[in-house]
């Protein structure tokens, strides 16, 4: 399983790979500091795509809504599961965006939070093979 983290923040990043680490060893996780960097590495020729991607809402240059519609205007990634990550989600654009097919969940403020919610969706979403 491929997994592409979106997060500017390096201590929410080192957190969510020891979590993924914790969960399975075996998950390939990858990871960008904004969308930008994002939609670059999924634009890659060179790294089987994620099979879920878990994008921060708040970034520098490319925010995560930004970086979300560019995703969803991939055919190859039109059906890969985002969620979106907020510590403060605003409810307008939560609803502007809905037709872009992403759940949105606050951001864990704990490991054990963290570990819960990488749980719930990383061992809900395992498949093997190729995508």
């Amino acid at each position: 399983m491929v997994v592409l983290y979106v997060d500017d923040d390096p201590e929410d990043q080192e957190i969510f790979a020891e979590v993924i680490r914790q969960i399975d060893s075996s998950i390939i996780l990858l990871s960008a500091k904004d969308g930008d960097e994002a939609l670059s590495i999924l634009r890659s020729d060179f790294i089987d795509l994620p099979h879920i991607i878990f994008l921060d809402i708040n970034m520098p240059r490319m925010d995560g809504y930004t970086c979300l519609a560019g995703i969803r205007e991939d055919l190859k990634l039109k059906d890969t599961i985002v969620i979106l990550y907020s510590t403060s989600p605003n409810p307008s654009l939560l609803e502007k965006h809905k037709h872009l097919n992403a759940e949105v969940v606050s951001k864990p403020t704990s490991y054990g939070d963290a570990l819960a919610t990488m749980k719930r969706y990383i061992i809900g979403n395992q498949v093997t093979g190729e995508q």
